[in-house]
């Protein structure tokens, strides 16, 4: 009987080592791993740092002023381009739909030059004319056409 209880506690001991041999190498590839990406924390913080400096620098109103100078040709407004809210045209009432489709697909005469000089001053139209609307509300009618009976669709005046 004494021979079976050495060999059951030898064989207990030889699992227990060699478990434990199992869970060092175990602890030892989770530690490399931890080192590693403690590394490359430290360097994304260090690219971090650095991208932040160039954003600085090329942040500068100095810099940026003068990119606009020399890109976009800006010019302060005029009085003429400045509107109220009086001057917009009235939304179409819903039985103007028919009215808007026409609208739509027959073009206004006015014509945009294909291309501005380098000297031109960029302006922006105060109010959109009434083309802008009609597609507008084209556009609204067939997206909410396309739509599940149960999707709930935006107000009015929503975006």
């Amino acid at each position: 009987m004494s021979w079976r209880a050495t060999l059951f506690w030898s064989f207990l001991a030889a699992l227990v080592g060699f478990g434990l041999f199992h869970v060092k190498y175990q602890v030892q590839a989770l530690e490399d791993r931890l080192a590693k990406l403690n590394r490359d924390i430290v360097r994304e913080q260090a690219q971090v740092h650095v991208l932040r400096g160039e954003w600085a620098y090329l942040n500068r109103p100095e810099r940026i002023e003068e990119l606009a100078s020399r890109h976009l040709q800006l010019a302060p407004p005029k009085a003429t381009q400045i509107g109220s809210i009086a001057d917009l045209p009235m939304r179409p009432a819903a039985d103007e739909t028919t009215d808007t489709i026409a609208a739509v697909q027959q073009p206004a005469a006015k014509s945009v030059p294909a291309h501005r000089g380098p000297t031109a001053p960029f302006t922006t139209p105060v109010a959109a004319g009434p083309d802008a609307f009609a597609l507008h509300a084209l556009m609204t009618e067939e997206h909410s056409a396309g739509l599940p009976d149960d999707t709930p669709s935006l107000p009015a005046g929503g975006r």
